[in-house]
Protein backbone atom coordinates (compact mmCIF):
# COMPACT_ATOMS: atom_id res chain seq x y z
CA UNK A 1 0.00 0.00 0.00
CA UNK A 2 1.53 3.44 -0.93
CA UNK A 3 -0.37 6.67 -0.62
CA UNK A 4 0.23 9.06 -3.23
CA UNK A 5 -2.40 11.85 -3.18
CA UNK A 6 -0.61 14.04 -5.26
CA UNK A 7 -0.30 11.68 -8.56
CA UNK A 8 3.48 12.51 -8.46
CA UNK A 9 5.09 8.75 -8.16
CA UNK A 10 6.36 9.00 -4.40
CA UNK A 11 4.84 7.95 -1.10
CA UNK A 12 3.20 10.84 0.63
CA UNK A 13 4.27 12.57 4.04
CA UNK A 14 0.92 10.76 5.53
CA UNK A 15 1.21 11.93 8.87
CA UNK A 16 2.30 15.58 8.03
CA UNK A 17 5.64 15.55 9.82
CA UNK A 18 7.34 17.07 7.01
CA UNK A 19 9.16 14.14 6.01
CA UNK A 20 8.97 10.95 4.07
CA UNK A 21 9.81 8.17 6.53
CA UNK A 22 9.17 4.58 8.24
CA UNK A 23 6.73 6.81 10.61
CA UNK A 24 4.81 7.20 7.28
CA UNK A 25 4.32 3.47 7.12
CA UNK A 26 3.63 3.17 11.01
CA UNK A 27 0.83 5.41 10.69
CA UNK A 28 -1.18 3.87 7.96
CA UNK A 29 -0.31 0.57 9.69
CA UNK A 30 -2.24 2.37 13.04
CA UNK A 31 -5.05 3.47 10.82
CA UNK A 32 -5.85 -0.07 8.87
CA UNK A 33 -5.20 -1.51 12.82
CA UNK A 34 -7.75 1.21 13.95
CA UNK A 35 -10.54 0.43 10.66
CA UNK A 36 -10.35 -3.14 11.78
CA UNK A 37 -11.09 -2.95 15.34
CA UNK A 38 -13.85 -0.76 14.85
CA UNK A 39 -15.47 -3.39 12.36
CA UNK A 40 -15.13 -1.64 8.81
CA UNK A 41 -12.48 -3.92 7.63
CA UNK A 42 -11.27 -7.16 8.25
CA UNK A 43 -7.57 -7.48 8.75
CA UNK A 44 -5.65 -10.21 7.66
CA UNK A 45 -2.50 -8.54 8.74
CA UNK A 46 -0.04 -5.48 8.25
CA UNK A 47 3.80 -5.57 7.53
CA UNK A 48 6.57 -3.54 6.53
CA UNK A 49 8.02 -5.32 3.13
CA UNK A 50 11.64 -3.60 2.02
CA UNK A 51 11.55 0.24 1.29
CA UNK A 52 10.11 1.92 4.72
CA UNK A 53 7.91 3.87 2.81
CA UNK A 54 5.65 1.17 2.09
CA UNK A 55 3.34 -0.54 4.36
CA UNK A 56 1.68 -3.89 3.15
CA UNK A 57 -1.93 -4.84 4.44
CA UNK A 58 -4.23 -7.56 3.18
CA UNK A 59 -7.96 -6.63 4.48
CA UNK A 60 -11.45 -7.12 3.03
CA UNK A 61 -14.25 -4.45 3.54
CA UNK A 62 -17.58 -5.55 4.91
CA UNK A 63 -20.85 -5.08 3.10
Amino acid sequence: MRIDEDGDGWTDDVNGDGHVDLNDSRFVRDVVRQLGREGKVRVGGVEFMGCATWAVAEMRRFV
